[in-house]
């Protein structure tokens, strides 16, 4: 009777010790799985933050090199002699301050959407 005693303690205590590793193996797995998930979230959101940054780049290239011709204007302008600008014709001065007022092609970004002004 004491061996048989003996034996189911030991098969109690090995069943025990089994469904605690397997619970513990289970909790470890489901853990890794979340790390694999979470790092896969975020990839994706860093590679739609690149594209993003890359189109934002892009835009304002676009936009700096629609611009150039009237901030080059507007430098000469600035830098001109008064006596100069005198006698610069009408038509010309004219021109040349509307072009300062609103460079044709100007993109204005709102939200995600591009509005030609």
């Amino acid at each position: 009777m004491g061996e048989d005693q003996g034996s189911s303690r030991t098969r109690f205590l090995v069943e025990g010790v089994v469904i605690v590793v397997s619970i513990l193996l289970a909790f470890g797995i489901e853990a890794g799985w979340q790390r694999l998930q979470e790092a896969d979230r975020t990839e994706r959101a860093l590679t739609n933050l690149e594209a993003a940054l890359v189109e934002s780049v892009m835009l304002v290239d676009s936009a700096a090199s629609r611009i150039a011709p009237s901030r080059e204007l507007l430098s000469d302008f600035l830098a001109a002699d008064p006596d100069a600008l005198v006698e610069l014709p009408s038509e010309t001065a004219a021109e040349t301050l509307r072009s300062i007022h609103r460079p044709a092609g100007v993109v204005r970004l709102h939200g995600h959407r591009r509005l030609e002004s």
